[in-house]
């Protein structure tokens, strides 16, 4: 009889975060898998509807409206007709990809709870956060952000860990039980595929630097603008392009005019486009710094920019230093003269080739898909016994 696994979440709305799980089913026959997310979602930006057609893998799919799931607020949805999907289900284990303070994570703890089935939730949170502190009395979230962490920490049967980091973050928060670290970001082949059509750069008069992403505080652009204003013998080589959209848009392009940066500015594109951006781009550059206790939790954008080609810099912050080691450079959060060393070291034709290559090969040996499905269903197999 195969052990039944329903995994919940709201981010597998999208079809390739899929992936990880059918090269789950593909490698573990004995494993019955069932993925259960939102008919629609504020994702990314935009409102995202799950696609229904029938797929010919060995997953089975259930998606299920939300209350609150299409207004934006991430931690605060919750799911209809969920526990009537348990029922007929009839889990061994129930993998939430859900951090513990959501309230659909408190959903799913209180109904596995009263029918006695193991459950886990999952985190990437490297930052420590008390919810007493960051809200005031009448904000409903400090209520229901310890609400839900309390009960998470008390009842999972596992804790999913992303990093080392979110480990000692939950420990500190008051998690002891059991736990397994394993990253859970992979690189579609789209990505892997795009690199085939990627350009040599010996012979570019000038080096593309690029950003793709969305325009908030927290991402350390001001940091990048200010970089390339401080370049100055080699400033003809560079291009700066930006793509995306988001609330620091009108004083990213203020900043760059008082500065006399070029930058080409490009509305935001869907994500099976991002291959073709990246295309266009020679270095890629994450500046996100911890404003506000928010951070980069790992930088998804930096293995797709590698695994297209791109040599990677960014900054010593948040999950970033767990993605970028030898193939990339790093630089020191808010530092702008030291992201213009960066930049400079790597607009030598040579380095920078030598950096693309070494980034490339890194994204094929640690973020296939295969790779880090296989990785995680190792540690979940050893902890439930199967």
């Amino acid at each position: 009889m195969k052990f039944k696994i329903l995994v919940i979440g709201h981010h597998i709305i999208v079809d390739d975060y899929q992936t990880f799980w059918v090269e789950a089913a593909k490698e573990n026959p004995d494993l019955d898998i069932t993925l259960v997310y939102p008919e629609k979602y504020y994702q990314n930006g935009s409102i995202v509807e799950a696609n229904q057609s029938v797929k010919n893998d060995c997953l089975k799919r259930i998606t299920l409206p939300t209350i609150f799931g299409e207004n934006g607020r991430q931690h605060l949805f919750i799911f209809r007709k969920l526990e009537e999907v348990i029922d007929k289900t009839t889990p061994d284990f129930v993998y939430a990809i859900e951090e513990a303070n959501s309230l659909v994570t408190y959903q799913i703890a209180k109904i596995c709870s009263r029918k006695r089935i193991r459950y886990s939730f999952w985190s990437s949170l490297n930052v420590y956060r008390n919810y007493s502190e960051m809200y005031g009395y009448l904000n409903p979230r400090r209520y229901l952000f310890n609400l839900s962490q309390k009960n998470t920490f008390k009842t999972a049967s596992l804790a999913h860990f992303t990093t080392t980091n979110a480990h000692k973050v939950a420990m500190k928060q008051g998690y002891s039980g059991d736990y397994i670290i394993s990253q859970t970001h992979g690189v579609s082949d789209m990505f892997y595929d795009a690199y085939k059509k990627r350009k040599d750069v010996t012979n570019k008069k000038k080096i593309t630097i690029g950003y793709a992403g969305r325009y908030w505080h927290w991402k350390g652009l001001d940091i990048l603008i200010k970089a390339i204003s401080e370049i100055h013998h080699n400033h003809e080589k560079i291009d700066l392009v930006m793509y995306g959209d988001g609330e620091k848009e009108v004083e990213l392009k203020e900043l760059a005019k008082l500065l006399n940066v070029e930058v080409t500015w490009m509305p935001a594109v869907s994500y099976n486009n991002m291959p073709e951006v990246f295309l266009e781009f020679d270095i890629f550059v994450l500046p996100s710094l911890t404003r506000n206790g928010i951070n980069e939790k790992f930088g998804r954008v930096l293995i797709e920019a590698m695994a297209t080609g791109c040599a990677v810099i960014g900054s010593n912050d948040g999950g970033i230093p767990n993605v970028i080691k030898n193939n990339g450079l790093l630089f020191n959060p808010g530092d702008s003269e030291n992201l213009k060393n960066c930049i400079e070291k790597l607009i030598e034709t040579d380095t920078l080739k030598r950096y693309q290559e070494k980034g490339h090969a890194y994204a094929i040996k640690e973020h296939s898909y295969k790779f880090v499905s296989r990785k995680m269903i190792n540690q979940l197999r050893i902890k439930l016994g199967i």
